[in-house]
């Protein structure tokens, strides 16, 4: 079937103002969007689950019921697990607060001898730094409070909101291949399986650079000599998956270690040490392993990020790389969107399949 061709201009007009206008409803929608497609991922994880079980004759309702369930209890697993290792740590506070205290004697008699500030005008200088620091460190306090109170919040319509997606897929599917012409139906299929795919991928590559950061992060830790290097190693990758902020509390936990087993310089070499893992992570690891992973460059896959925590925050600079993959696999299907395919995926190889067809 023959369509009508606008001039480029009209079309480079039609494509930003619908990317414009789009971005406008995601950012004032994402009190519910967020929710929503956390848990449409959810559920593209949980479909195999599903579909074997309802396979062994078990109703659709108590089937999706159980693999809701079955996931929440491994999320609380790993929060439990998790929170053993903060309060394990927390257990250390008093000895290390001797330590850092030692240190930071130490530290002021250093500064005394060679830079000739004695104790007092050390401690006035602290004092005045401490004011605006306490400030500070009380309104990102409030802040993270609120985060996670709404976070608190959302999961639990993540969970329901997944359960009504499993519970009612078939309609939901029955509903997208009504909206198109019967002509369409196969590739209308095709899209939801290939987007159930790319979830699969993204999770997966999250979890491989998840294991690959923890593993790189014990072993430069444990040839500097830092005691629960372990202990810093998991936390640090687990809580890398939470961009920026968790870097920084990592950074925080590893400084307070160090600081009170090994000294000043110690904690330094660890901080630098860290902080060049978490380089190599963002601009390499990150985008090849999970950017590869959903058939994504790497510009691309930064630009993702980028964006999402532009539009919906922290939320969004995981969920944009899945969405934006998922809009890739929509754009193949639609004609005069071959550009727009290439700058997303290998365009090398996309432009090579055309050539030969």
């Amino acid at each position: 079937m023959q369509t009508e061709k606008f001039p480029f201009s009209i079309r480079i007009a039609a494509t930003l103002l619908s990317i414009v206008l789009i971005g406008i409803i995601m950012y004032w929608g994402k009190g519910i969007l967020i929710p929503l497609f956390f848990a449409l991922l959810a559920a593209f994880l949980l479909l195999p689950l599903c579909n074997w079980l309802e396979h062994k004759k078990i109703p659709r309702s108590l089937a999706s019921l159980i693999c809701i369930l079955l996931l929440l209890i491994i999320l609380s697993s790993c929060v439990y697990l998790f929170s053993l290792q903060l309060i394990n740590f927390s257990e250390l506070l008093p000895i290390m607060q001797e330590q850092i205290q030692t240190n930071v004697d130490e530290f002021q008699k250093w500064i005394t001898h060679h830079y000739h500030i004695n104790g007092s005008e050390q401690m006035g200088y602290l004092n005045r730094i401490s004011g605006t620091a306490l400030s500070s460190v009380s309104n990102f306090a409030q802040e993270l409070l609120l985060l996670f109170s709404g976070a608190a919040f959302s999961v639990v319509f993540v969970f329901i909101y997944a359960y009504f997606i499993l519970y009612y897929r078939s309609i939901l599917k029955l509903f997208a291949l009504k909206l198109f012409d019967e002509f369409f139906y196969d590739d209308v299929v095709d899209f939801i399986h290939e987007s159930r795919l790319i979830t699969h991928n993204y999770i997966f590559g999250l979890m491989l650079e998840m294991l690959i950061m923890a593993s790189v992060n014990c072993l430069a830790l444990s040839l500097l000599g830092i005691p629960y290097f372990m202990m810093i190693g998991l936390i640090a990758a687990v809580l890398n998956i939470i961009p920026y902020l968790g870097f920084f509390i990592a950074i925080g936990i590893a400084f307070i270690i160090t600081l009170s087993t090994g000294g000043m310089i110690t904690s330094v070499e660890t901080i630098l040490v860290m902080w060049l893992i978490h380089i190599l992570d963002a601009n390499i690891l990150m985008p090849r392993i999970v950017g590869a992973r959903v058939k994504m460059n790497a510009l691309i896959t930064i630009l993702a990020v980028l964006m999402g925590n532009m539009i919906w925050g922290i939320p969004g600079m995981f969920l944009f790389i899945p969405l934006v993959a998922i809009v890739k696999i929509l754009l193949q299907r639609i004609d005069g969107m071959e550009a727009w395919v290439i700058l997303i995926g290998e365009g090398e190889k996309i432009s090579k399949k055309k050539q030969k067809k």
